[in-house]
Protein backbone atom coordinates (compact mmCIF):
# COMPACT_ATOMS: atom_id res chain seq x y z
CA UNK A 1 0.00 0.00 0.00
CA UNK A 2 1.20 3.49 -0.58
CA UNK A 3 0.45 6.85 1.00
CA UNK A 4 1.07 10.42 0.70
CA UNK A 5 3.54 12.13 3.12
CA UNK A 6 2.41 14.76 4.85
CA UNK A 7 5.02 15.53 7.12
CA UNK A 8 8.51 14.58 6.22
CA UNK A 9 10.21 11.74 8.83
CA UNK A 10 12.91 9.32 8.46
CA UNK A 11 11.69 5.94 8.97
CA UNK A 12 13.24 4.29 12.15
CA UNK A 13 13.00 0.85 10.38
CA UNK A 14 14.59 1.66 7.01
CA UNK A 15 16.49 5.34 7.74
CA UNK A 16 14.49 6.33 4.45
CA UNK A 17 13.73 9.97 4.19
CA UNK A 18 10.61 10.80 3.21
CA UNK A 19 9.94 14.66 2.60
CA UNK A 20 6.72 16.14 2.21
CA UNK A 21 4.79 15.36 -0.69
CA UNK A 22 6.57 11.79 -1.34
CA UNK A 23 4.97 8.30 -1.51
CA UNK A 24 5.34 6.11 1.42
CA UNK A 25 4.97 2.64 0.19
CA UNK A 26 4.54 -0.75 3.07
CA UNK A 27 3.06 -3.56 3.76
CA UNK A 28 2.71 -2.67 7.17
CA UNK A 29 -0.64 -1.75 7.86
CA UNK A 30 0.00 -1.42 11.57
CA UNK A 31 3.19 0.67 10.72
CA UNK A 32 1.14 3.06 8.23
CA UNK A 33 -1.60 3.47 11.20
CA UNK A 34 0.57 4.77 13.99
CA UNK A 35 2.42 7.27 11.20
CA UNK A 36 -1.00 8.55 10.34
CA UNK A 37 -2.05 8.94 13.91
CA UNK A 38 1.45 10.96 14.25
CA UNK A 39 0.25 12.85 11.48
CA UNK A 40 3.22 12.16 9.23
CA UNK A 41 0.71 9.68 6.15
CA UNK A 42 -2.21 11.07 4.70
CA UNK A 43 -4.81 8.76 3.16
CA UNK A 44 -3.99 5.79 0.83
CA UNK A 45 -3.12 6.43 -2.87
CA UNK A 46 -3.24 4.22 -5.51
CA UNK A 47 -1.36 3.80 -8.56
CA UNK A 48 -2.85 4.38 -12.33
CA UNK A 49 -2.06 1.87 -14.49
CA UNK A 50 -3.27 3.64 -17.27
CA UNK A 51 -1.14 6.51 -17.30
CA UNK A 52 1.62 5.23 -14.58
CA UNK A 53 0.94 8.60 -12.03
CA UNK A 54 0.13 8.30 -8.52
CA UNK A 55 -3.23 9.72 -7.42
CA UNK A 56 -5.12 10.03 -4.66
CA UNK A 57 -8.03 7.43 -3.97
CA UNK A 58 -10.57 9.87 -3.07
CA UNK A 59 -9.93 12.94 -5.31
CA UNK A 60 -11.33 13.51 -9.03
CA UNK A 61 -8.70 12.67 -11.47
CA UNK A 62 -8.16 15.58 -14.11
CA UNK A 63 -5.72 15.86 -16.98
CA UNK A 64 -4.63 19.01 -17.50
CA UNK A 65 -3.80 20.33 -21.54
CA UNK A 66 -0.60 19.60 -22.73
CA UNK A 67 1.03 23.37 -22.61
CA UNK A 68 1.24 24.90 -26.26
CA UNK A 69 5.20 25.47 -27.45
CA UNK A 70 6.58 28.85 -27.59
CA UNK A 71 7.29 30.18 -31.24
Amino acid sequence: MKYKVLKRFRDKDTKKFFPDDSIYETEDQNRAGLLQKKGFLGREVETSIENDKTIETNKKITRKAPKKSEK
